[in-house]
């Protein structure tokens, strides 16, 4: 292809003509990248994490969703709600299985042996990521 000049411009490789370049102000996408969509899953995570204003005994207290939910929960099943009492209950199941599972993970005090400090190593790579986190950050 035989370059064409005008004046001091040269046409060639990443070098449009003069009168294909985008003028100033011009964007070459001018609706941009579309947005990501959030999964439901992140949707409800983020509600759940954000503090939302109560007033308890007469103060007026910034708490998570999540831990609002579950005052209610425990509120309604205590007022002789069924189904609020089979959820507490469930949860607070769920809640001693944990509380046991970490209590067998703790390491004994003083000095271990060999075989023992082997066996609660394999116990924790058993355990997932997750449940680790959990046990390590019990507030997140």
């Amino acid at each position: 292809m035989p370059k064409r000049k005008s004046g001091n411009y040269e046409v060639g490789y990443g070098k449009p003509p003069k009168a294909f370049q985008f003028k100033p102000g011009q964007s070459p996408n001018p609706s941009g990248r579309p947005k990501r969509v959030p999964e439901l899953s992140e949707l409800l995570g983020k509600e759940l994490k954000r503090k939302r204003y109560i007033i308890e005994d007469g103060q007026r207290l910034a708490i998570p969703t999540f831990h609002i939910l579950i005052k209610r929960l425990i509120e309604l099943a205590g007022r002789g709600d069924i189904r609020a009492l089979f959820h507490a209950l469930s949860l607070a199941d769920l809640y001693l299985k944990e509380e046991r599972k970490v209590e067998s993970l703790k390491l004994p005090a003083g000095d271990m042996t060999l075989e023992e400090a082997q066996k609660a190593y394999a116990e924790l790579r058993k355990m997932d990521v997750a449940e680790l986190r959990k046990m390590i950050f019990p507030r997140r």
